[in-house]
């Protein structure tokens, strides 16, 4: 199909590709404005200002509302002081107002799914939990409850508004942004949350939301768990400034096809200095790992109970492993890769962090038997726009 073969050659940076499969589809879909805004990016990497400003206007004049994007998509630099370029940011900035508030207000009104347990004190911490892509609050909750009773918090699960298939996608970075710290906000309001114990966890394309989000406002938030989700470094940003940082923890299956990216993700947190640990399901793929509220329980309980004020590390790398995990912190600081779900094999399989080695240390030997079966298929589907933030691309899409 060749929309798949756009979105593929996007994902592998093959950037002639993207202009001759994106042109193709132009001929065939004039009134797309994603498409000739991801193809004034690949025009602009290839140093081509001309074929690039012309694509935007294309992108702008059918309706691209995608504001995050072009003010900071690192590609468009080399255009930002050109005069047909700012007059796209004015159209673009138009086009985004006009999307953006029609969609507040619908979202002020809705109700926020809400989970409430038995558990919960007079100020419990929060729990809020993001859907993927074509997924619903209502039943990624269902992963969540058991780590709710267990912490006695409030479980609540914002929803995009944006329909996608039978259930939402989030569609586009500003709104998810303001859903994420809305949901927040009215949480606190409703239920007297305790502000210092605030997680935020995401699965698929809500992952990603949770890390852009969660490392955009970093006082907000005591940690974040972010499930088979794709780490961009364009998009996703450390505020390393920050007085107080969440402690991260990164879950994926060991055969989905974004588990590299989140061993990227371990240098970038690293040299940030933040408190972090990375857990592979083996046999596992785009999906929840098995027994997965078993395992989001000990996940979320391990994050919520590290001191606070241990919350902000400092720069240097520290040992990880079993030692760290008992004292409640998952992996403690510096860069794990731990295996779960193998019979007779420790739960946290663990690295010494060494900043020299950038990651490449030797495997332990529970780690090397546990390596993920070749040509096993994957559950991810070629349709799944949540390879990014927002789409396969990593950008926020022009509309719904």
């Amino acid at each position: 199909m060749l929309a798949e073969r756009f979105q593929r050659a996007l994902d592998q940076e093959r950037w002639k590709r993207v202009v001759r499969l994106g042109e193709r589809i132009l001929e065939l879909r004039s009134d797309l404005a994603l498409v000739p805004y991801r193809v004034a990016c690949a025009q602009a990497r290839l140093g081509r200002r001309e074929e690039a400003l012309a694509r935007l206007e294309l992108a702008a004049a059918n309706g691209f509302a995608g504001l995050v994007s072009i003010e900071g998509d690192p590609e468009l630099d080399p255009l930002r002081e050109e005069p047909r370029f700012r007059a796209c940011l004015e159209r673009v900035r138009a086009a985004r107002d006009a999307r953006f508030e029609p969609w507040r207000r619908e979202a002020e009104r809705r109700a926020i799914p809400v989970f409430v347990p038995e558990s919960a004190g007079e100020s419990p911490p929060l729990i809020l939990v993001l859907h993927g892509s074509g997924g619903s609050g209502e039943a990624l909750m269902a992963l969540y409850r058991r780590a709710a009773i267990a912490l006695g918090a409030v479980l609540a699960a914002p929803e995009s508004g944006r329909a996608d298939g039978p259930g939402q996608s989030w569609v586009f970075r500003d709104e998810a942004e303001w859903m994420v710290l809305h949901a927040l906000e009215r949480m606190v309001e409703q239920h007297r949350i305790d502000e210092r114990r605030v997680i935020l966890a995401g699965f698929s394309q809500g992952a990603n939301v949770t890390l852009e989000v969660g490392l955009r406002h970093p006082e907000r938030f005591a940690a974040l768990a972010a499930m088979s989700g794709h780490w961009d470094p364009a998009i996703v940003r450390v505020n390393a400034e920050a007085a107080r940082q969440p402690r991260v923890h990164l879950l994926i299956g060991a055969e989905d096809e974004w588990v590299d990216t989140y061993r990227a993700a371990q240098r970038a947190l690293a040299d940030a200095g933040l408190s972090f640990s990375l857990e592979i399901a083996p046999d596992t793929g785009h999906a929840p790992p098995p027994d997965a509220e078993r395992v989001l329980e000990r996940i979320l309980t391990a994050l919520a109970r590290r001191p606070p004020e241990r919350e902000r590390p400092g720069p240097s790398l520290g040992r990880t492993g079993p030692r760290a995990a008992r004292r409640g912190c998952p992996g403690g600081v510096g860069i794990l890769e731990s295996v779960i779900g193998r019979r007779a094999a420790p739960e946290w399989i663990s690295r010494r962090a060494d900043p020299d080695r950038r990651g490449r240390g030797r495997r332990s030997r529970g780690a090397r038997r546990r390596r993920c079966r070749p040509g096993s298929p994957s559950v991810r589907s070629r349709r799944d726009p949540d390879s990014g933030p927002w789409d396969r691309a990593g950008r926020d899409r022009s509309g719904p």
